[in-house]
């Protein structure tokens, strides 16, 4: 099967909530799992940000976001340190 064609950034959102995480042009889905393992974000995590994008929701969106970053540096903190990322 093809992978899906992605058009825009909400091409890639919508792909992304379906399961897909596909990486486009210079960015990545919001909990970054089209370029790292081991990311595991809940289905109702991901639709309830990309509604927020959709209803242009900031502070759920900026909120989100640090849920997934905090998320990401759980999994690969030691890849953060050792490139030099004191988060």
């Amino acid at each position: 099967m093809a992978a899906p064609k992605i058009k825009g950034s909400m091409d890639q959102l919508n792909e992304w909530l379906k399961g897909n995480s596909i990486h486009y042009k210079a960015g990545c889905v919001p909990d970054l799992s089209c370029c790292v393992s081991g990311i595991e974000t809940p289905f109702h995590e991901k639709e309830r940000f990309v509604k927020a994008v959709k209803n242009n929701e900031v502070e759920v969106v900026r909120e989100m976001m640090n849920t997934f970053l905090v998320r990401f540096k759980d999994v690969h903190g030691d890849f953060l340190e050792s490139n030099g990322y004191n988060a």
